[in-house]
């Protein structure tokens, strides 16, 4: 991460190549990032003076705690289960780039298993709901004869990385 004496020596380089610059567009150019970085310097600068002045924010779930991850792998399971019930009725070419995606998502050692079992998975519960709620509730350790909404079940394997495709 920059301080203010890195933005500050970044500034004064572009202010140097501005005065060795050719044209009236290079010199506006590097006026226009030396004024950035004198900005950013001055703005680290308060920053650091007044940290103990500042508000600060109670964390409850910081960035990599097992509840983030949990509410991370719950939103997956819904938008995966959403996906599952929509399938038939999606375009095919729409289809076949979240199956590839999918597909990725795993080991590179283990792409070809993970495929099968996706394409298992989707032709097994795509015109299958209520079947599909079985499966899912059961992955989920919900009793079958208690009742979900179709939003809150998931896929029986969900993405291993939220990372995107």
């Amino acid at each position: 991460m920059f301080t203010s004496n890195r933005y500050r020596d970044k500034a004064a380089e572009y202010a140097e190549r501005g005065e060795n610059a050719n044209g009236s567009r290079e010199v506006k150019e590097f006026a226009r990032l030396e004024k950035n970085f004198t900005t950013l310097a001055d703005n680290e600068q308060w920053l650091s003076e007044s940290y103990q002045r500042t508000v600060q924010a109670c964390v409850v779930d910081p960035p990599g705690s097992s509840g983030l991850a949990e509410q991370e792998e719950h939103v997956l399971r819904c938008i995966g289960a959403a996906v599952i019930m929509q399938w038939s009725g999606l375009p095919a070419d729409i289809r076949r780039q979240l199956f590839d995606c999918a597909s990725t998502m795993g080991d590179a050692l283990d792409i070809a298993s993970l495929r099968e079992r996706i394409a298992r998975f989707v032709h097994k519960h795509q015109d299958a709901p209520a079947e599909s709620n079985k499966t899912t509730q059961a992955v989920q350790g919900v009793s079958s004869s208690t009742p979900s909404s179709p939003a809150a079940v998931g896929p029986a394997n969900p993405a291993e990385r939220a990372d995107g495709c």
